[in-house]
């Protein structure tokens, strides 16, 4: 069921090595089938192509066309994200022992390099909708708050943001009009985490309120179009879901529910309304559509045979 695969793109030079570690703080991915999968589906800002990374977290990073085909290897890397105007991919690389960060043309050709880098891993580096500015969380001590760094598209640093939330601050992401949410990991005394909460703020820090509580590692934050709903992954025991959550009124609403232990995870909220994520339910991650309510879930890269 799988799409073909397609002629390689240019990528960057070879000591452009990956770092696809989440850094301390995050919950951890599953253990389970790792190997030969699609991870992490990021949909493009006009709903026609989607970029993942294969065989493995970690790239390198794909790209397909929004129905799975004209798949394609682009670039070493990971944990890349589209710039608003769809031309240009920021993406996380490894230098050395360090995480740094590359502007990427459409093409998988490299555009620019960050002089910013961070001795731990860089999680999923934001951009701003005005196409100008990145924010980057800098996670924390377990159960402190973590920094978020604010940068200019040269590196050099424009604000540091402190959130004042109780927990473990991670994944700052832009709404399409200019706020910031995030989510703080709550631990017990074993380390485990116990329960997230999701909170927004204005991008100058101000106004931080916590909208919802989850249970689990709750996290890999999408806002859907119009700005009124949030979806985020929410990870309980064996059996991770995808959820949606209203900020206006702390509404969580589950939108896939399953009782089979299966992980649906990492969504991404395209322009035209669907939602992208990755599942294991088939014996490997493979990329899935759907509508914001759940339904019309279709395989669209790295299906098997064993998709229900």
């Amino acid at each position: 069921m799988g799409a073909a695969r397609g002629a390689a793109a240019p990528v960057l030079a070879a000591w452009l090595l990956v770092a696809g570690a989440p850094p301390a703080g995050s919950p951890a991915p599953s253990p389970r089938r790792e190997a030969h999968g699609r991870y992490w589906p990021e949909a493009s800002p006009d709903g026609r192509e989607i970029l993942y990374e294969s065989p493995a977290r970690g790239g390198p990073i794909h790209l397909a066309a929004a129905d799975g085909t004209h798949e394609r290897v682009l670039a070493p890397g990971t944990r890349a994200a589209w710039f608003p105007d769809g031309r240009r991919i920021l993406a996380v690389v490894r230098r050395g022992s360090v995480d740094g960060l590359v502007i990427l043309r459409r093409d998988g050709s490299a555009a620019d390099t960050l002089p910013f880098t961070h001795a731990r891993p860089l999680w999923r580096p934001r951009i701003s909708p005005d196409g100008t500015r990145i924010v980057v969380g800098e996670p924390g001590p377990p159960s402190r708050p973590g920094l978020f760094r604010v940068l200019s598209l040269d590196g050099t640093p424009v604000r540091d943001l402190h959130p004042s939330a109780r927990g473990e601050a991670s994944e700052p992401t832009w709404s399409h009009d200019g706020r910031l949410a995030f989510v703080a990991f709550r631990r017990d005394r074993t380390g485990t985490i116990r329960s997230t909460d999701l909170y927004v703020m204005n991008a100058d820090g101000t106004d931080e309120h916590r909208v919802a509580t989850l249970p689990g590692g709750a996290q890999w934050i999408t806002w859907s179009p119009d700005d009124r709903w949030i979806a985020l992954q929410d990870d309980e025991e064996e059996s991770g879901q995808i959820v949606v959550v209203e900020p206006a009124t702390g509404t969580v609403r589950r939108i896939a529910p399953h009782v089979r232990p299966y992980l649906d995870e990492t969504p991404s909220w395209s322009s035209d309304g669907h939602l992208y994520f990755q599942s294991d339910r088939g014996g490997t991650f493979a990329i899935y559509r759907m509508e914001p309510d759940g339904s019309g879930q279709t395989c669209l890269l790295g299906c098997s045979d064993e998709e229900p």
